[in-house]
């Protein structure tokens, strides 16, 4: 029984929020929602033979890619936060209450009932932006183009790829679920083509969250406004589960309290320093697709 079915709606999409789709919309403008099509397609053919393929045995390369995911995750947080809403409260301010938060899901069996709850909120959120959306943008910007390189589209399609599967890293492979796992990329497909709708190609390349900012243009129903607030609920979703995750995998691995909370502060204040430094947040966001591979081309090069 995949018990754990629900975690992996919000752990296939976590790398999109906040990096995936800026990154591929860059490079594929209009074009990025056939990209991120035929990209989703690829993830669910490649499925099993990832799954056959990775070997999560290895702790110590299991636990470097884990610490990075979860710096990944504590990144998109605070530079997603301190941007939009909390602009002059320090970082750390920001995600040690939220480490906090994630360390009361102390085992796996509770972030399986909070992530089926949570399921339902997030789905919920995604319906009434939905719907929200509809009234906004143009068909237009949906027409591809053809001065996009085939470099650039190759890229994208790879970047998808990477970004969906890498971080199925975080549970079993018995426990994952195709069903939900199409589903997430199906709805991730729409809100590719729903960000193109409202903002455009030239937009779309230049936003560092264009999945929020398209809910600064619309309101709900005609009347009600500030709707991109329904979309930070669905990042802070998205980041509590996976981060939640991280850390019960960590400590999983180092089966020791005093190591566990110094990867974890570790972490932290890394956090904090590479978040400051725009060059150093700028190089991991940008290498980020080459980091995964390298994590996944050495889960692939230990597997017995």
């Amino acid at each position: 029984m995949k018990k754990n079915n629900k975690l992996i709606y919000f752990i296939t999409s976590i790398f999109m929020y906040g990096a995936g789709f800026s990154s591929i919309f860059r490079l594929c403008k209009s074009n990025s929602w056939i990209v991120i099509l035929i990209g989703s397609i690829i993830s669910i053919i490649f499925l099993p033979i990832y799954k056959k393929i990775i070997n999560k045995n290895n702790k110590y390369i299991k636990l470097i890619n884990i610490l990075f995911i979860l710096l990944i995750c504590m990144m998109i947080l605070r530079i997603f936060i301190t941007s939009f809403y909390l602009t002059k409260t320090p970082g750390l301010f920001i995600t040690i209450p939220f480490i906090l938060l994630c360390l009361r899901n102390k085992d796996i069996n509770t972030l399986y009932k909070e992530s089926n709850l949570l399921f339902l909120f997030s789905a919920i959120g995604i319906t009434l932006n939905i719907i929200a959306a509809t009234k906004t943008g143009s068909i237009k910007f949906l027409t591809p183009t053809l001065n996009i390189s085939l470099l650039n589209i190759i890229k994208g399609i790879i970047y998808y790829v990477i970004f969906t599967l890498s971080p199925l890293i975080l549970i079993k492979d018995s426990e994952i679920d195709n069903k939900l796992f199409i589903f997430t990329n199906i709805f991730l497909v729409f809100m590719s083509v729903m960000i193109i709708f409202i903002l455009g190609p030239n937009l779309i390349s230049i936003y560092r969250f264009p999945e929020y900012m398209i809910y600064k243009e619309i309101n709900l129903f005609g009347f009600v406004e500030n709707v991109e607030n329904l979309v930070c609920l669905v990042y802070f979703l998205n980041i509590f589960i996976t981060s939640s995750l991280c850390l019960i995998n960590i400590k999983n691995v180092v089966k020791n309290n005093y190591t566990f909370y110094i990867l974890v502060t570790l972490i932290l204040f890394i956090t904090e320093f590479v978040s400051d430094k725009y060059k150093c947040s700028l190089f991991i966001y940008k290498y980020l697709p080459l980091i995964l591979l390298v994590f996944i081309f050495f889960n692939v090069l230990k597997k017995e």
